[in-house]
């Protein structure tokens, strides 16, 4: 094997063994953030997922960049900032999409946060484009998400309600 051959193979290992590593640390920072935002250290947790973030954007793929925003937008709605919530959803949502890996389920959570900020923010007519899809798959959904879901759903239909636009959509 000549010299450059050798030079390309242990610069490729490199690099390979590089993003192991930012991909243990980035998963090492989503574990941190998801423990602290359980015991209820809300700015601890944004902490972690606010590097996780940086991470995975400068060191890994879509999926992860998604997963990361996904988790930081949802400790954003829990510490009441509900319109940066939003915008950290949404841009989950675009790298999901370029990911093209999540399933209607992980697409249907980040739908239920967008929809919850915005009834906090009393955004219910741009909430409502996202209860409408949940609507579609909420059977999939189990346990303290389908809990979750359906307290959404009854905000949105007595609030939809009072403005007069249709809620035939929600059951």
């Amino acid at each position: 094997m000549n010299l450059n051959k050798l030079t390309i193979l242990i610069g490729l290992f490199s690099l390979v063994s590089a993003c192991g590593i930012q991909k243990s640390y980035f998963d090492a920072e989503m574990g941190l953030g998801t423990r602290s935002q359980r015991s209820g250290k809300l700015i601890e947790a944004e902490q972690h997922y606010t590097i996780a973030v940086w991470r995975a954007k400068n060191h890994l793929d879509d999926k992860e960049i998604s997963s990361a925003l996904y988790n930081l937008g949802t400790n954003k709605r829990l510490q009441g900032r509900y319109g940066k919530s939003v915008e950290l959803l949404f841009e989950s949502i675009n790298y999901a999409a370029k990911a093209g890996t999540f399933d209607e389920l992980a697409m249907g959570r980040r739908y239920a946060e967008i929809a919850a900020s915005y009834a906090e923010l009393g955004r219910w007519k741009s909430g409502a484009v996202y209860v409408k899809k949940l609507v579609l798959i909420q059977q999939q959904y189990t346990g303290k998400e389908a809990a979750f879901l359906k307290i959404l759903f009854r905000k949105y239909k007595k609030n939809l309600a009072k403005l007069g636009e249709d809620i035939s959509f929600i059951q």
